[in-house]
């Protein structure tokens, strides 16, 4: 069996699973073996087939990429620039918790990387909070961006793309 076959048994399975007569699409195999969440809201909607089409419809995007430590400090040097220039304000503690949770549900949430360099970046940026949890989009540690009013979210909200996943409007400038 090479691996095309193995893929379309997969694809196959888990139609199965869900009570379908197709094959899923590549894409949504591939977001639910990614996103433990997408994989449970798939089985949880399964016996309601407009929800569950809702869901096989719009699969999670993943644009996670490996963000050169370079860039990291480029972008850190700019938010905190940004941040600087509100007096270095934070938001209220209801938006910063909203923010978090939006993100601790965020499939690109990734527990930091381990060279060197980011080891250095990570552990100036967090100064030593306990969460060092990232985005996997932008590389930010949320504990810390999730804080500055002058910053978004990289990912659209999945039903209203002209909003972050934290239920912001988008702002283009930033």
């Amino acid at each position: 069996m090479d691996r095309s076959d193995d893929l379309l048994t997969q694809r196959t399975e888990m139609a199965r699973v869900l009570g379908l007569n197709e094959p899923v699409p590549e894409s949504v195999l591939r977001a639910a073996l990614a996103d433990d969440s997408y994989a449970t809201n798939l089985l949880i909607c399964r016996r309601r087939p407009d929800l569950l089409q809702h869901l096989l419809d719009k699969p999670p995007q993943r644009t996670d990429r490996d963000i050169p430590a370079r860039e990291l400090l480029a972008k850190g040097t700019a938010a905190l620039a940004r941040w600087a220039r509100t007096g270095f304000s934070v938001v209220d503690e209801a938006t910063y918790a909203r923010r978090t949770q939006a993100c601790r549900q965020c499939p690109s949430l990734r527990q930091p990387e381990s060279s060197g360099a980011r080891r250095a970046l990570r552990a100036v940026s967090t100064a030593g909070l306990d969460d060092k949890a990232m985005c996997g989009m932008c590389g930010c540690t949320i504990s810390q961006k999730a804080r500055l009013p002058t910053e978004q979210c990289p990912a659209r909200h999945p039903d209203d793309p002209g909003k972050t996943r934290w239920g912001e409007q988008v702002d283009s400038t930033t």
